[in-house]
């Protein structure tokens, strides 16, 4: 077995000592690093001096990442990925293997979070499952596949697959709870954030007040201060969301040394936040459009996304409180151009569902600016029902993707009943009666059930279970196409959209919006149509 020098274990000492000032936002962390780069730099045994290599690196990357070069963080990660290749044919013992095993796994779930920071997912995914299979070779096989299962979560979420990203934030919490209470801190946000998201606003506060009382470090905290204000921006509690972002905008300017870089594009939001809602509209609106050029050289696109978002609402509510006619009209166009580049970005990112909200809200947009019709309007509120008309029939259909009530409702609240009420708005006041009447069939379907893999007898591993079969499940849901999980109480029915109905023999309800929500957000609907009640 491989023995360190003395060295060797004081740079980890010190490296460990270093992880916990960065984390507490002690300022003395840059004296530790130089001590321990000044021990590391003054080694001459080659296997010792490669293990100093490595936590140095993996420290920098830290580092990097928390000063907003995620490319520079990426290269310290993948220097240490080579350190430990270069040593795999000399500690050959079969405890030094999983030591070995034990260090690759840490720094590929870091290289996970990393990608995922730059939304390359699809990297992000591989070296996910790089670490779920080294997590059960090493020592601490129960640890790290709950820290692991945070990142499995995390990037269910990012692929817009919601009902999975509750189903493993829930099961990474248990995890945690029992081999990882470090990281259950991480885990319970990661759970808050998931049911935040599909607009489950009670759920995710009650998780949240859990998650407040293990939070041990300035990212957590950082990270809850700013969920509570996404949740009560979500409740449309818009003083309150002001208050709580602006308690995440000092936090974040506090402690920006040792944030990790995303918290600086969300606190910048959180401070246009408060001065639209603080009625200075174009204030925010001048805030957040400097916020979206300097997004434009961020390595994430959804921060522009965001960005551009926020950008659109506060320009569309200057044109709505312009009294000068073209001066109205442009701030108008400007918001729908804002928010359509978001859409574009959130579709090259296959984030399909954000894509179809901005669409949703590019055509609020419209409905706010054209309360009547014309002959001048008539062709843009026309446009605008075929667009809405598509998001609609995608968000309705992704909506059924939790077979669990309580998420499908949620969903349709925070996603589709907008879009619905925008559709029949339009349809109504451009008299397009056929289309009212689609809408009404769509909105009454009953849902389709079909039995659920128990229930036909099929069994199926769990992400608990440590073996070859689980980690092949988890690898499934990476790449998105993994079945549809099991129902925790066992045999049972599984929920989904309707399919395609027929109005008369040779009318598919709205059958020119699913094509458009097939080609633009890659709905996949290949049942054949039925007959409506």
């Amino acid at each position: 077995m491989v023995q360190l020098d003395d060295d060797a274990i004081e740079v980890r000492r010190l490296i460990e000592v270093l992880a916990g000032q960065l984390q507490g936002g002690d300022s003395q962390w840059q004296v530790t690093l130089a001590q321990a780069r000044a021990v590391a730099d003054g080694m001459s045994q080659s296997r010792s001096k490669v293990d100093a290599q490595l936590r140095v690196a993996n420290i920098d990357h830290v580092l990097s990442l928390n000063s907003g070069d995620v490319a520079q963080a990426l290269a310290h990660l993948d220097r240490c990925v080579e350190l430990i290749a270069s040593v795999r044919d000399v500690d050959v013992d079969e405890a030094d293997q999983r030591r070995l095993n034990e260090q690759e796994w840490g720094v590929r779930l870091n290289r996970c979070q990393v990608l995922q920071a730059m939304d390359d997912i699809d990297a992000a995914d591989a070296d996910v499952v790089f670490a779920l299979e080294l997590a059960s070779k090493s020592d601490n096989v129960g640890r790290n596949r709950a820290m692991t299962l945070c990142s499995v979560a995390a990037i269910a979420a990012e692929r817009e697959q919601w009902s999975r990203a509750l189903t493993f934030a829930r099961e990474a919490v248990d995890e945690c709870a029992r081999h990882a209470p470090a990281s259950l801190a991480v885990a319970l946000l990661n759970l808050a954030q998931a049911h935040a998201r599909i607009g489950d606003y009670d759920e995710a506060t009650r998780v949240a007040d859990r998650a407040e009382g293990v939070i041990g470090d300035i990212q957590a905290q950082a990270s809850l201060e700013h969920l509570r204000g996404y949740i009560a921006m979500g409740r449309n509690d818009t003083e309150r969301a002001a208050e709580l972002f602006a308690e995440y905008a000092t936090t974040a300017a506090a402690h920006a040394d040792q944030l990790e870089p995303h918290h600086r594009s969300e606190s910048a939001k959180a401070v246009g936040f408060g001065l639209h809602a603080h009625d200075d509209v174009a204030g925010a609106r001048t805030h957040y459009l400097s916020v979206v050029d300097e997004a434009r050289s961020d390595a994430s696109p959804m921060t522009l996304v965001a960005a551009l978002v926020q950008a659109s609402g506060a320009t569309q509510d200057c044109a709505l409180g312009a009294a000068d006619t073209s001066e109205a009209g442009q701030l108008h166009a400007q918001a729908g151009e804002l928010i359509c580049e978001a859409a574009e970005l959130a579709l090259g990112a296959q984030r399909f569902s954000l894509a179809a909200v901005c669409d949703v809200t590019h055509v609020r947009y419209i409905d706010q600016f054209h309360r009547e019709v014309t002959a001048a309007n008539q062709q843009v509120l026309r446009r605008a029902l075929a667009k809405v008309l598509a998001a609609a029939v995608y968000l309705h259909h992704v909506g059924f993707a939790s077979s669990r009530h309580a998420e499908r409702r949620h969903f349709a609240a925070q996603r589709s009943a907008e879009a619905f009420a925008l559709a029949f708005a339009l349809a109504f006041r451009l008299g397009a009666s056929d289309v009212v009447a689609q809408l009404v069939e769509l909105r009454c379907a009953a849902a389709f059930f079909a039995a659920s893999p128990l229930a036909r007898g099929v069994t199926a591993p769990t992400a608990g279970q440590p073996d070859e079969a689980s980690s092949a499940n988890i690898a499934d849901l990476m790449v998105g196409d993994a079945s549809t999980p099991l129902v925790d109480d066992g045999a049972a029915l599984v929920v989904t959209a309707p399919p395609p109905l027929l109005l008369t023999a040779d009318t598919v309800v709205l059958g020119d919006a699913f094509d458009v929500a097939e080609q633009r957000f890659g709905l996949s609907e290949d049942r054949d149509p039925v007959s409506t009640w």
